[in-house]
């Protein structure tokens, strides 16, 4: 289920458009590695991205979210911590297990519910609202 980057998913802020359009590109590369059968190989590549998405990448969105005063700031910022919680555990068990399996079902399982739950609706009302007001910031 790859999630194409469309004029809907853009904020009009340069910086996390870019973020978002990596993230997308990311994992979409991972799903057809999961698809073409590389990608137990792939899974500390992974790992390492997703660490850095998530401590680096999330925050920066979560910052753009109170500049612009975002509403639903709180309902979306939990999902979030949410999204983190379940990475923590999935790479719990990925150290536990290494490169099995049930930790790859689990990780493709883990992106394709953000894509559909987050990326697909949370992240494009948020892309709309920032639009919004980037442009009334602009003039």
């Amino acid at each position: 289920m790859p999630a194409e980057w469309k004029s809907n998913r853009r904020t009009g802020i340069i910086r996390l458009d870019d973020i978002n359009r990596n993230f997308l590109r990311t994992i979409n590369n991972f799903i057809k590695d999961c698809q073409q059968g590389v990608s137990r190989q792939k899974l500390p590549e992974f790992f390492k991205y997703m660490e850095k998405y998530i401590s680096e990448q999330l925050p920066v969105e979560e910052k753009y979210m109170k500049e612009y005063g975002y509403l639903n700031m709180i309902s979306h910022t939990s999902m979030h911590s949410l999204f983190k919680r379940s990475f923590s555990d999935l790479k719990r068990q990925y150290e536990k297990e290494g490169e099995s399996s049930k930790v790859l079902i689990a990780a493709v399982h883990l992106l394709t519910s953000w894509i559909v739950s987050h990326l697909n609706r949370s992240d494009i009302e948020l892309a709309e609202y920032l639009r919004s007001m980037t442009i009334s910031k602009n003039f």
